[in-house]
């Protein structure tokens, strides 16, 4: 077991300076561990002997100089940033976690004294900055930044109105020259990497991201007041990215946000990131609403199919299809099959749901018909569905008689008050797919797998705490370990990750 240097036992500028001199002349990793179990220990520190604030802005200077560092090593271990080996992906960790412990100090800090408004602002934006800081750190190996610093940043936001700070200026020394900017334009920098996804940019586009968060970040609207022009919802007590402003309300949690203004600003100044070639379209699309994949659509013939809808049913509905699948190939494998696409991973792709009768296996219930529509844009359909727990990030799944099911999420949706038909845009996922029984922390959840054209391999699975990196093992009678690589998407419904099966 690692010994570390002991902190002193009153912390204060002095006592730290003092500590510090002993971290100086240590190699990075070994020095990074050093200040990492001790930004853990003064996260959870209290007393009224400690001055823990100044302490901390003696030390932070120097974990953001290993930062650095540490980010040097990362480049010089990962000559291809979009393939990190388990070495690489141990110094982006490193390097988030020292983020987050410094950051969560910081925050223990500000809730242990008084403070004159002026000094709460800025320690308030030195937290905002950390924050964002998390965000690009764990971009870096392909994770969401912390959930647990998400969170934070709620009850921040909850207290900078309490006590009226949003609009009181502070510093921001994030550029070159120094100017000065309102608090409120830190946490919507924060939001804006949120709805950005940053942990998905290609790696050479995130630079171009985060400077679109830094000097647009004013054009985003954020208020506490319900409207009904609003694009998105935070509820500021949960751990959840932002979601849908379609999605429920929690109330008095919620924070509306409207992308208008930024959308249209985004249009005039950078019409290259909304051409439907560009790295950024997703993104485009995802802010102002889907609109332009919307106006794609085109009244036509219907086309009936039946879907199944949510994840449960899904899952169920791909293990029953799996099964025959497996039986019908099991004749035509080797005895000796060590594939690691044998039968224990062979995605569903050689049967469909018109050779099945349902009516006896308890899912019927679970199917509904749908007037499916498709758009102009490749992988999107609109689909009119008879479900009243239909909602963003919906999983469904269209079968079909002439080819293996579709699996599709949610993008947008209207329901008619007066109907039970509700409208949703549907984004399809490409692939084969097959379920899987995956244990993690001694937890058993089931998930699907999705073996895209490429030969690419994702897992979406129930919303859950994982990371990139986790390794999970599929268990049954042939046991595999699958490493999770890049996370792909994360929301209210379910998580989704690129992955690989040792």
């Amino acid at each position: 077991m690692t010994r570390h240097l002991d902190l002193p036992s009153i912390i204060n500028a002095d006592s730290i300076s003092d500590w510090l001199s002993l971290i100086n002349f240590i190699e990075t990793i070994p020095a990074s561990n050093e200040l990492l179990s001790a930004l853990n220990l003064l996260s959870k520190l209290h007393g009224n002997d400690h001055d823990l604030l100044t302490g901390l802005n003696v030390i932070a200077p120097l974990v953001h100089q290993n930062c650095d560092k540490l980010i040097l090593l990362l480049a010089q271990s990962s000559p291809d940033p979009g393939h990190l080996s388990t070495k690489s992906r141990k110094i982006a960790r490193l390097n988030a976690m020292l983020i987050r412990a410094l950051c969560l100090a910081y925050i223990n800090a500000l809730g242990q004294k008084s403070m004159p408004d002026q000094e709460k602002t800025e320690t308030l934006a030195k937290i905002l900055r950390l924050i964002t800081e998390s965000i690009q750190a764990n971009s870096l190996y392909y994770n969401r930044g912390s959930t647990t610093l998400w969170k934070k940043m709620g009850g921040l936001y909850e207290l900078a109105i309490r006590e009226n700070l949003l609009e009181k200026t502070v510093t921001d020394h994030s550029s070159d020259t120094s100017k000065n900017t309102k608090l409120v334009s830190l946490f919507k920098q924060s939001l804006i990497l949120d709805l950005l996804n940053a942990y998905r940019a290609p790696f050479n586009k995130r630079t171009a991201l985060f400077d679109i968060a830094g000097k647009y970040a004013d054009k985003l609207d954020i208020s506490v007041q319900e409207s009904t022009h609003h694009s998105f919802i935070w509820d500021t007590r949960t751990e959840l990215p932002i979601l849908s402003g379609q999605a429920k309300s929690s109330g008095s949690n919620s924070v509306y946000i409207n992308t208008d203004c930024l959308t249209q600003h985004l249009k005039k100044l950078h019409p290259e990131l909304t051409d439907r070639d560009s790295w950024f379209f997703p993104n485009w699309q995802k802010l102002n609403g889907y609109r332009e994949i919307l106006d794609s659509l085109t009244p036509s013939m219907p086309r009936y199919f039946e879907v199944v809808v949510g994840m449960e049913a899904c899952l169920e509905l791909i293990k029953q299809l799996t099964k025959l699948s497996n039986l019908k190939r099991l004749s035509a494998l080797p005895e000796q099959s060590n594939n690691l696409n044998d039968i224990e991973l062979e995605p569903l792709k050689d049967i469909n749901t018109g050779h099945i009768d349902l009516s006896g296996s308890g899912l019927s219930s679970n199917i509904e018909r749908a007037n499916i529509q498709p758009a102009r844009f490749e992988n999107f359909c609109s689909a009119q569905i008879r479900h009243a727990s239909i909602r963003i990030n919906t999983l469904v799944l269209i079968l079909s008689n002439q080819k293996p099911p579709d699996l599709g999420i949610v993008r947008a949706q209207q329901a008619n008050p007066n109907d039970s038909i509700g409208w949703a845009l549907l984004e399809k996922l490409p692939g084969n797919l097959r379920t899987v029984v995956i244990r993690y922390n001694e937890k058993i959840s089931r998930g699907l797998l999705l073996r895209r054209a490429n030969g690419a391999l994702s897992i979406l699975l129930p919303a859950a705490r994982y990371s990139s990196g986790d390794k999970l093992e599929i268990t049954g009678d042939n046991p595999r370990t699958l490493t999770l690589e890049r996370l792909e998407e994360t929301n209210d419904q379910f998580i989704c990750f690129q992955a690989r099966v040792d």
